[in-house]
């Protein structure tokens, strides 16, 4: 087992030690910081590092982030509650109510959803095939619970000369912020394209493979 790979997930290996405010690198986690209409976010610097660095600009872009705690209670919690039989047909505040009880309350977890978590957890903080390609997944420094979400579908810029005066909450180290910048270009230049029917799908499928019937293979379609 390769154990540089063991030690990341705990945030320690990925970081450096940010002393002062004063720079900005890519990469910089700040929190809280004030993004447009007075609300208060976790951001994820995006600017690259040559732009930061001349101190060419003056505005910094950043990506939205949610310690991943949340992203759990609000989003994807209650997202599995909704696909099952029991739960069909709640509501979107009776599903996260459930959903909060379940991340914070251990006696009172349905065995069942925390054993469909686990593949889909191990996506995401792995950040090799995430839930969405707009999501990143950042560890927690020194504490698992204390790991962070980067949604690259929410984007918003601080003043270069306001954020120099905030020390970052975290720093990424060197891949992991050029992995995060290319994460964040190869989402931002998508090509949309229309999904495949279904049915030709199936259609392609049976060429290869004429002794699978139209009812089999639709079966296993999702």
């Amino acid at each position: 087992m390769d154990d540089n790979k063991t030690k990341t997930i705990d945030g320690l290996e990925i970081y450096d030690e940010v002393l002062v405010a004063g720079t900005i690198f890519t990469g910089d986690l700040f929190h809280p910081i004030s993004a447009p209409g007075n609300i208060e976010y976790a951001g994820v610097v995006l600017t690259p590092m040559c732009d930061l660095a001349q101190e060419k600009i003056e505005w910094v872009k950043l990506a939205k982030a949610k310690p991943f705690q949340t992203f759990l209670e609000e989003i994807f919690v209650p997202e599995q509650f909704k696909g099952m039989h029991e739960y069909r047909g709640r509501s979107e505040d009776d599903l996260k109510a459930l959903a909060r009880t379940f991340v914070y309350d251990q006696d009172s977890r349905d065995s069942r959803i925390t054993l469909r978590l686990i593949v889909v957890l191990q996506r995401l903080f792995e950040n090799v095939n995430p839930l969405k390609d707009s999501h990143y997944y950042l560890p927690g420094k020194g504490d698992r619970m204390r790991g962070w979400l980067v949604d690259f579908s929410y984007i918003f810029s601080i003043p270069m000369n306001e954020l120099k005066n905030q020390q970052p909450l975290l720093r990424l180290k060197s891949p992991w912020r050029e992995q995060l910048l290319n994460r964040y270009v190869g989402y931002s230049l998508r090509i949309g394209t229309l999904d495949y029917a279904k049915a030709s799908i199936n259609e392609t499928i049976r060429a290869f493979f004429p002794e699978l019937t139209t009812e089999q293979i639709d079966k296993r379609m999702k």
